[in-house]
């Protein structure tokens, strides 16, 4: 099991320049958002207790905001006090602005909105749908592109499934429509969800500190996202069948 480490600066320091950030961004023009580990906290909120018990708790701001904006974004920040990590600072697509606020001790990283990971998720017509957090689906798709995810990842996974209902509501929801629409346009991605199912399914949650309840609901979420997925109908009326090819492991909850 994972013990959070001490740390001068807490969750309410990193939440409370969150929301400063954003709401100052706002009143600029600017849409910046937050996602990773912070934002999983401030997303499921219910799921508090287990995010302390079985992962450490972030320590930094991951942001994000227009590729065109980044500039803008960074002469903002500087305005507060925000000081550039690295002597050289570069812009390019999927790289990212580092900075760090001495007085508060916090380091904060800005990507463009167009993340370029283990997969290329485009949210550029998606910040406006949330604040300050990207949405819950958009949150989840960062983690389930993950190639070989840590426990921290599996754990933020689980909090979301087990915080957010499946639906249509981008703001509160995790969007079924949404996450259908990135992976009918991708194989990529069709073989990224495959894969994080198949580490769901192999995994010994109980001996990684989840408890029984919290393991079977947790998959069982996974299984109601995977068997929606499954059953998308869209542009491209095979999707469903490919996409249900494409999970080998049969649809069920181990024992």
């Amino acid at each position: 099991m994972m013990v959070p480490e001490s740390s001068a600066v807490t969750i309410a320091d990193l939440e409370r320049e969150t929301f400063r950030i954003a709401e100052q961004s706002a009143r600029k023009g600017l849409l910046v958002r937050t996602f990773g580990s912070l934002a999983v906290r401030l997303i499921a909120r219910s799921q508090t207790a287990m995010l302390d018990r079985l992962r450490p708790l972030p320590k930094d701001i991951d942001l994000i905001t227009l590729p065109f904006d980044m500039m803008r974004c960074r002469e903002l920040l500087r305005e507060s006090d925000w000081t550039d990590a690295d002597d050289t600072v570069v812009f390019s697509e999927g790289l990212k602005l580092s900075m760090r606020h001495m007085k508060l001790g916090i380091n904060l990283d800005v990507y463009p909105a167009t993340l370029g990971f283990n997969q290329r998720l485009d949210l550029r017509d998606r910040l406006v749908l949330s604040f300050p957090t990207i949405t819950p689906s958009d949150l989840l798709l960062t983690k389930i592109q993950i190639l070989r995810p840590t426990l921290s990842d599996i754990v933020d996974t689980s909090a979301l499934l087990l915080s957010c209902p499946l639906g249509t509501d981008d703001a509160s929801h995790l969007s079924t429509p949404r996450i259908s629409s990135v992976l009918r346009k991708s194989w990529r991605w069709r073989w990224a969800v495959r894969n994080w199912w198949k580490q769901l399914t192999a995994m010994d949650f109980v001996a990684c500190g989840f408890s029984k309840t919290e393991s079977t609901s947790m998959l069982e979420a996974a299984l109601c996202l995977i068997t929606s997925l499954g059953s998308a109908t869209g542009p491209s009326t095979s999707f469903a069948d490919r996409f249900r090819c494409l999970l080998i492991k049969p649809f069920t909850v181990p024992e």
